[in-house]
């Protein structure tokens, strides 16, 4: 089963559509909402629909954190509201895991919507930082989940929660990137924090700014502790231990 994990904050506009579209998904799934504080009718939405709904604390880690820790799935997708899961998506999810017991994680390639040159440009930039091994929660990351317990989860961090995730996971294994179908999703975040002034300089220095910040990422030589702290690794399963031995980036110094 596939557990489907999205946090929300005021997401009435987009949360009716984002939970219809998941009825018509064939694979056996279930559905997680969990909520970090919205002032708007998010929650009864959700509750609505017969969707699982968690109230956390105010941030998007911790709301995955306690979305994760309250799943039964084997795998789990964490889901933005604003996103669109395309048909037969839960189906490719669950072919790609099946056919290659080395993939341990992935990702949709992501589309946003809006056929505005602003929309295809994002599109573009995504696409590219994806081919380099980097990418976001906003493009659907699905993780077998003893690879999710092995590595810790996601850190309750107010922010880049997402990236320092993909970090550690991308230390075992290159993961996946489902081309098709893409997943849609919202252009209007981005939208809004433009101003019409500043658009190219604005978008020139984000795109610098965020290109910076991976190649950072890509060059920094993580420690042991960073993939898996040594109190974790004495609580996993030897299931769970064994996969991390044989997984592990070499001279890696793991922790035993």
């Amino acid at each position: 089963m596939i557990s489907i994990i999205t946090p929300t904050l005021n997401e009435e506009r987009s949360l009716p559509s984002l939970l219809n579209a998941i009825r018509q998904q064939t694979e056996d799934h279930e559905v997680i909402v969990v909520d970090g504080g919205s002032q708007d009718r998010t929650v009864d939405i959700a509750r609505d629909n017969r969707a699982r709904t968690l109230i956390s604390r105010p941030g998007r880690g911790t709301a995955l954190c306690l979305g994760a820790a309250n799943s039964s799935g084997e795998v789990l997708l964490f889901l933005h509201a604003d996103s669109t899961l395309q048909p037969e998506a839960l189906d490719r999810v669950a072919e790609v895991l099946s056919t290659d017991a080395k993939i341990i994680s992935g990702n949709f390639r992501l589309v946003f919507d809006g056929d505005t040159c602003f929309s295809r440009r994002l599109t573009r930039f995504r696409a590219l930082i994806r081919a380099l091994g980097h990418y976001y929660g906003d493009s659907d990351i699905f993780v077998r989940r003893f690879v999710y317990d092995a590595l810790g989860g996601f850190r309750p961090i107010p922010v880049t929660e997402d990236m320092e995730f993909v970090r550690r996971l991308q230390w075992f294994r290159p993961t996946t990137c489902i081309k098709h179908p893409p997943l849609i999703t919202s252009s209007r975040r981005f939208e809004e924090r433009r101003s019409s002034a500043s658009l190219q300089t604005g978008s020139r220095k984000s795109i610098r700014r965020r290109l910076n910040i991976i190649f950072s990422l890509a060059k920094a030589s993580a420690p042991c502790t960073a993939i898996c702290k040594e109190s974790e690794f004495r609580r996993m399963d030897s299931r769970s231990k064994l996969f991390l031995q044989r997984s592990a980036p070499p001279n890696s110094g793991r922790a035993r």
